[in-house]
């Protein structure tokens, strides 16, 4: 008993891993096997959403229009052939006739779909786009950037924007001696000492202070002298570490138990012992006084001081018309919004806008204006970052221009031209396919036949009464008439045909009618009406 008992679970098993399918053809039965295989699989990566969560009209959502092709099946009158018997008195014949049935077949539709997916420099989460990280770029932020040193890439692309302090491809180059700031493009005024290559303030050698470390020390032996009490200790800039059991006066304070009061005058600070230590383009033991001294107390762009002039003015090299200000130490160039490079004379770099031109636009593919960063959209674009095409019958700069296309023509969002449906023409997609052509732009030629009707979108013929066939090219047979031959002649045995188109029974020799009742054209013989059935 047990093998048959392992027979029916073998059985079983064959029976669930094979599904029998009845495919019905006319005239045939066909019986297809499909084996199903469960797999276990593990997904590698989780698929990128599909983008139908997304508003098309929301922030940094991009649509495109793609064509989609499907196969799907159809109905159609398929003709075929049966015989049907007649009987005239006690004579029976059969009689071929044509009859219809419903059947099926595969035809390619084409459709125009609108795929939605955030904009380069996205991704999508939940039903909203939002901006790659500094670390990403590219479609969905798939794409890892190759910036060192805190630099970042835009998510467009890979290029890197590098922090002040560097530069190269990768952002992996600290600025040369001599350089500092934003793209290095700042000279350093140090001397007697070297510069921060980010924020370019100098570092002094020994014996020297300033804050172009241009002032030798008053002790010849060394620096000023430590002004830190109570046991503290300070830095080659005069800043103090206190002792344990002590701690650093407030901002404006100093002295024993930090009871005086700093008279520092323009943002100068006091050092433990009193001593004001003075901003760049003041100097005086309260800082009271501007290097140049006929130059008002906020920024110009007109003179400026260094250790070669000091403490003469001389006038900035800044381009006047596009600075913001002009550094009193040292003639630094603060540029207007869309201004440049290191005499504020270049205008921003496409890509970027503001002040010294070190904002990057937030703009999908377009231009932004160097001044306030607003996106400039090309022709067929609209939107705050210019990431939405215009809307549907509007085109052109701004989307303001309105389509004229008509008969469902599309309208280009870039210059408004038309493009057609199949069996139009003409700018406005106006005219129609001229006699004998269809299709898209009219290109392709009718085959049909015997003065059949074309249509002008997809070039299917319609037959006149009295043909059939895709070109319209065969006459009606088999005592058939009439439109698409559908119709069957109802004459008689003693007709030889009927007329295709109207069914009008043509006679044998010898006899005359109208193939429902007829007579014998011989006048020797009996005239006899017959009714046929």
């Amino acid at each position: 008993m047990r093998w048959k008992e392992s027979l029916c679970i073998a059985t079983l098993l064959l029976v669930a891993m094979v599904t029998v399918t009845e495919a019905r053809v006319p005239g045939k039965l066909m019986v297809v096997n499909r084996v199903r295989r469960d797999v276990n699989t593990t997904m590698a990566t989780t698929p990128a959403p599909d983008g139908s969560l997304l508003d098309p009209n929301g922030p940094h959502v991009c649509t495109r229009r793609i064509t989609e092709s499907r196969t799907v099946r159809e109905t159609y009158r398929q003709p075929y052939t049966t015989l049907t018997t007649r009987c005239i008195y006690f004579l029976c014949f059969q009689q071929p006739k044509t009859a219809y049935r419903q059947a099926y077949r595969s035809v390619v539709k084409s459709t125009i779909v609108t795929k939605r997916a955030c904009c380069p420099g996205y991704y999508q989460e939940g039903d909203s786009c939002e901006r790659c990280d500094g670390q990403h770029y590219g479609s969905n932020c798939e794409l890892s950037c190759d910036c060192e040193n805190g630099g970042t890439c835009g998510g467009d692309d890979s290029q890197c924007f590098c922090p002040p302090g560097y530069s190269g491809d990768r952002c992996e180059n600290q600025c040369p001696e001599g350089t500092y700031g934003a793209s290095c493009d700042n000279r350093c005024t140090c001397e007697n000492g070297v510069c921060d290559h980010v924020t370019g303030e100098c570092q002094c050698n020994d014996g020297y202070t300033g804050p172009r470390c241009n002032e030798a020390c008053e002790d010849p032996n060394g620096c000023l002298q430590c002004p830190c009490l109570n046991g503290g200790t300070c830095d080659g800039n005069g800043a103090c570490v206190c002792a344990a059991g002590f701690k650093e006066c407030a901002v404006g304070r100093y002295g024993d138990g930090c009871a005086q009061s700093c008279d520092c005058q323009n943002g100068g600070t006091c050092t433990s012992g009193g001593q004001c230590l003075c901003k760049m383009g003041w100097h005086g033991n309260k800082c009271q006084g501007n290097i140049c001294p006929y130059q008002p107390p906020q920024y110009s762009s007109e003179h400026y001081t260094d250790e070669f002039h000091w403490p003469y003015c001389i006038p900035c090299h800044c381009n006047q018309d596009n600075t913001e200000s002009c550094h009193p130490w040292g003639g630094h160039c603060e540029c207007n919004p869309g201004w440049g490079g290191v005499n504020c004379d270049t205008i921003c770099a496409e890509g970027f806008w503001g002040k010294g031109c070190t904002t990057l636009c937030d703009c999908a593919g377009s231009h932004c204006d160097p001044v306030d960063g607003r996106c400039l959209c090309p022709a067929g674009y609209t939107g705050s970052r210019c990431n939405e095409t215009c809307p549907e019958g509007q085109y052109g700069s701004g989307c303001a221009e309105s389509c004229s296309c008509e008969n469902g023509g599309r309208c280009s969002p870039l210059d408004g031209s038309c493009t057609c449906l199949a069996g139009w023409t003409g700018y406005r997609c106006n005219e129609p396919c001229a006699k004998g052509m269809y299709g898209l732009r009219c290109n392709s030629t009718c085959e049909c036949q015997n003065e059949s009707w074309c249509n002008p979108a997809n070039g299917t013929c319609t037959c006149r009464p009295g043909f059939t066939g895709v070109k319209c090219d065969m006459p009606c047979q088999n005592m058939t008439y009439g439109q698409d031959c559908a119709m069957r002649c109802n004459c008689s045995d003693h007709a030889n045909s009927c007329d295709r188109q109207t069914g009008q029974c043509v006679c044998k020799e010898g006899w005359r009618g109208n193939g429902h009742s007829f007579i014998t054209a011989n006048p020797n013989l009996k005239v006899l009406n017959v009714a046929v059935q």
